[in-house]
C-alpha cells in the first residue's frame, strides 16, 4: 500500500560545512593555445594556517570556475600532509607523504605543475605557463567502472610522434634521442581522488569541504617505451580499504580506519611523464632531476576527447510504501547503460559517514557486439527497492556507466516522501493550515458584517 509522507513542524538540522572561496576570477589567458592537459600536484593540509587561509580559497575558486567545464582543461590532485598546527589531517596518508618526498617539497602549501616544471602557489598563472609549453604529443584516455565491490580502471596511452625533437636543456638526453629515434620513454601514474569531501580542520575548528583529495596511487611509476604511432594499455583495480597508514609526524601515526569515502565522488587522474624531459620554466624553484608531465586525463576528459557525452538520468520515479521505497531511473544514452548503483544514507545530504551502495536492476533493449556478447541496455531503466522505516529520510545519488565505459553521477538529493522533518513538506503543511485559518477567518468576517446590517425582512 502506498503511504504518502506525513508532514511535521520538526525541521532537521543539516551539517553546513565551511568552504572558503577567494573573491577572484582566476585569469587563465592562453588556455585555447595549450599543447596538452597540464596537471597540478598540490601539497596542502587541513591543519596548516597558510594553506587554509590563502591557498585553499584560491584553489577552491579555480576549481569552482572549471569543475563543470566538459573539456576538463586541466587536472589537479590534493596530497594532504601533516604540516602545521595539530598535524591531524585525516587525508595525510603515507602515500601522500611519499609523493611529497618525491619532489623534495620544503613546505605547504606548494603546487608542482607538470611534474615540477613550475613550483608555485599561483594556481592559474602556473597552470597557464605549464599548459603552454612544448611537449611530446600524446593521447591519454582513462576509463573507470564500479562492479559492486571495486573499481576497474583502464588507461590507454598513444604516442603521436614528433620526429626528432631533443630536449635542449639536457645534452645527454639529446644524444639519447639521436640514438633512439622518435621514441617516448614514459612513466605512467594513476591517482584515485575524491571530490567534495567533508572532514574536520583543526585550524578552522569545524567541518570543511575539500576537493580532489588523493585517496590512493593505484599505478605508481609504470615505465615503458613506445614508438610514434604505438599505444600502451594498462588495467588496474582498487577497492576502498578499511585502513590507511599515517606517517611519522602525524597526530595518530600508523594504521588507522580510513576516513569514510563516498563512492559516487570517486574519480581518477591518469598522468604520463616524459623521462627525457627535464625542461624548466622561467619561474624560480623548478624541480631538477624529475621527469615532466606531458599529459593528464580523467574519465570526464576522456568522454570529451572521444566526443562521447557523459550519460545522464532523464527521469526518476520515487515510490514510498509502508516498509520500502522504490526508485526507477531512466536513461537516454546512445551507447546504452551497462551498470547503475544507488549510493545512499539515512542521515543527511552533507554526510561524512559510510554511504550504502545498492546495485540496480537494468532493463532495456540489449546492445551486443559482433560476437553476440551483450554489454549494455538501450533506452535503459534502472530500478531498486530498499527497506524503509516510516519517519526516516533517504538521501541518495546515482553512479552509472554506459556501454562505452563513460561514467556519470547525479547530485545528492532527498528521496521525496521519506522525510517527516523535510522543510519543504513542513512549509507545505503550514501553508495549507494557514490557508484554512484564513478562509475560516474570512468567512467569520463576512458573517459578522452580514449580522450587523439593519433588519429589512419579514422574519
Amino acid at each position: 500500500m502506498f503511504v504518502p509522507a506525513i508532514a511535521s513542524s520538526e525541521e532537521k538540522v543539516e551539517t553546513i560545512p565551511l568552504e572558503r572561496v577567494a573573491d577572484v576570477e582566476p585569469d587563465t589567458k592562453a588556455m585555447d593555445s595549450w599543447t596538452h592537459r597540464p596537471v597540478e600536484e598540490l601539497f596542502t593540509s587541513l591543519s596548516c594556517p597558510p594553506c587554509m587561509s590563502n591557498s585553499e580559497p584560491e584553489i577552491n575558486a579555480y576549481h569552482a570556475q572549471y569543475r563543470d567545464d566538459p573539456s576538463v582543461p586541466f587536472t589537479w590532485i590534493a596530497f594532504h600532509q601533516t604540516n602545521g598546527g595539530d598535524g591531524d589531517d585525516v587525508f595525510a596518508t603515507q602515500e601522500a607523504k611519499d609523493r611529497y618526498s618525491f619532489y623534495s617539497v620544503l613546505g605547504t602549501p606548494t603546487g608542482e605543475f607538470d611534474g615540477g616544471y613550475v613550483e608555485s602557489q599561483d594556481h592559474a598563472g602556473a597552470m597557464d605557463e605549464a599548459g603552454s609549453r612544448s611537449v611530446a604529443p600524446t593521447n591519454l584516455h582513462v576509463f573507470q567502472q564500479y562492479d559492486g565491490e571495486k573499481w576497474r580502471f583502464e588507461v590507454n596511452l598513444t604516442y603521436l610522434g614528433e620526429s626528432y625533437s631533443p630536449d635542449p636543456t639536457d645534452p645527454m638526453g639529446s644524444i639519447q634521442d639521436l640514438i633512439d629515434g622518435d621514441v617516448l620513454d614514459f612513466s605512467l601514474y594513476l591517482f584515485v581522488i575524491e571530490d567534495d569531501v567533508l572532514a574536520y580542520s583543526s585550524y578552522e575548528e569545524e567541518i570543511v569541504v575539500s576537493h580532489n583529495v588523493h585517496r590512493a596511487t593505484v599505478i605508481d611509476d609504470d615505465v615503458g617505451m613506445i614508438n610514434a604511432g604505438e599505444s600502451y594499455n594498462i588495467v588496474a583495480e582498487w577497492a576502498i580499504p578499511e585502513t590507511v597508514t599515517y606517517p611519522d609526524g602525524h597526530a595518530s601515526p600508523g594504521q588507522n580506519p580510513i576516513h569514510p569515502v563516498n563512492p559516487a565522488k570517486i574519480s581518477v587522474v591518469a598522468v604520463v611523464y616524459d623521462n627525457n624531459d627535464e625542461s624548466k620554466s622561467s619561474s624560480p624553484n623548478a624541480k631538477q632531476g624529475v621527469p615532466r608531465a606531458i599529459n593528464s586525463a580523467t574519465p570526464a576528459s576522456t568522454a570529451y576527447d572521444l566526443e562521447n557525452s557523459i550519460p545522464k538520468v532523464t527521469e526518476r520515479v520515487e515510490n514510498v510504501y509502508s516498509d520500502s521505497v522504490e526508485l526507477i531511473a531512466f536513461f537516454n544514452d546512445d551507447d546504452g547503460i551497462s551498470s547503475s548503483y544507488m549510493v545512499w544514507n539515512d542521515v543527511e545530504s552533507n554526510f561524512s559517514g559510510v554511504w550504502n551502495i545498492e546495485m540496480m536492476d537494468i532493463e532495456g533493449e540489449e546492445i551486443c557486439d559482433e560476437n553476440g556478447v551483450c554489454y549494455a541496455y538501450g533506452n535503459a531503466a534502472a530500478s531498486t527497492i530498499l527497506p524503509y522505516q516510516q519517519g526516516s529520510s533517504i538521501y541518495y545519488q546515482l553512479m552509472y556507466t554506459d556501454g562505452a565505459q563513460i561514467t556519470g553521477m547525479s547530485e545528492v538529493q532527498l528521496f521525496q516522501g521519506t522525510s517527516v522533518g523535510d522543510k519543504e513538506s513542513s512549509s507545505w503543511l503550514f501553508w495549507l493550515l494557514g490557508s484554512g485559518v484564513l478562509i475560516v477567518l474570512a468567512s467569520f468576517g463576512v458573517f459578522t458584517y452580514w449580522a450587523r446590517q439593519p433588519y429589512e425582512g419579514t422574519w
